[in-house]
């Protein structure tokens, strides 16, 4: 306990196996009323618990981009939750944020502009495949597009799906 481990048998563990046993101890934690901050699951379940209280309030037609950081910053005060404010942040889920600022109708557009030009357009399946599943999933665990590699990828990949010549 002294070194920081939880169990005898930790040195002797694959490293993945590590990482499960800190997150299910992280869940743990959490499912008994324990403090989240510096457990980054944890802390990614408190912050989409608020996405999800944001999203209830105004589902249809969103919030606007411009009113995401004002909302986060009044629903940590509203509901109290137990996130101390120096870990405060947003959604980090992309789909959480497109529905949070688009409501309903927005965010199932988001969806259809990034399924149907790959999936549709793009000749070369396989890689338009690959290319969603990446990025559906930087999705579920980031806000993706909010960073400049993100944005990068996504976009440089988007707009090669949908220029490229029709000879490819």
């Amino acid at each position: 306990i002294e070194q920081g481990k939880t169990n005898y048998l930790q040195d002797e563990w694959w490293p993945l196996r590590a990482r499960f046993e800190a997150l299910r101890l992280q869940y743990e934690n959490l499912s008994s009323g324990g403090n989240p901050n510096g457990n980054s699951v944890a802390m990614r379940l408190g912050y989409w618990d608020i996405a999800r209280e944001l999203f209830s309030e105004k589902p249809w037609f969103g919030r606007g981009m411009q009113n995401l950081k004002s909302s986060f910053k009044q629903a940590y005060q509203n509901y109290q939750h137990p996130i101390d404010q120096e870990y405060q942040k947003r959604a980090h889920n992309q789909w959480l944020t497109f529905f949070i600022c688009f409501g309903i109708l927005g965010g199932l557009l988001c969806v259809l502009a990034f399924i149907y030009p790959p999936v549709v357009l793009g000749k070369k399946r396989a890689l338009a495949m690959a290319y969603l599943l990446i990025l559906f999933t930087s999705f579920f665990f980031e806000d993706t597009l909010e960073t400049q590699m993100g944005a990068t990828f996504a976009g440089f990949w988007y707009a090669w799906f949908i220029l490229r010549s029709p000879r490819d």
